[in-house]
């Protein structure tokens, strides 16, 4: 990897991360392997992900971090050229909040409005008098 996370952090931060990063009870079980950390783009989700960028800089343990994030731009603003890396993917494709308010989404082409708060690609519709809704139904959310 020509990223390496030491040249994108403070000298501080990188001091906790390599703390962080060197506790092998935890990460090393994590060789090889996918990790999907939600809530990335929060502090304590970006110092997370990029432990476990460092783990591979520092042991090469060939950890693919899936950072799952609100927003793909701020996110790319927060993890700056970390993003150019091949171990890290940013995940940013929920449904946006702003949407709720007076969104809906088609069951079996019935419009059922959004209810509650939207939680990155988790929400609740409103089902009632719609006709033949079954789990497991298509929902259309872009039409």
């Amino acid at each position: 990897m020509d990223i390496k996370v030491q040249s994108c952090v403070s000298e501080g931060v990188y001091a906790d991360l390599c703390e962080i990063a060197s506790a092998n009870e935890c990460f090393s079980k994590l060789k090889n392997t996918t990790v999907m950390v939600t809530g990335a783009d929060g502090f304590v989700g970006r110092l997370l992900t990029a432990a476990l960028l460092l783990r591979n800089d520092l042991f090469g343990d060939g950890i693919r971090a899936a950072a799952k994030v609100r927003s793909r731009e701020d996110a790319e603003k927060k993890f700056g050229r970390l993003c150019g890396r091949d171990d890290l993917t940013i995940i940013s494709d929920g449904f946006v909040r702003a949407n709720a308010k007076d969104g809906y989404m088609l069951i079996n082409g019935q419009k059922a409005k959004i209810v509650g708060r939207i939680c990155m690609d988790q929400t609740m519709l409103d089902v009632t008098g719609l006709d033949y809704i079954e789990q497991g139904d298509e929902v259309i959310v872009f039409g």
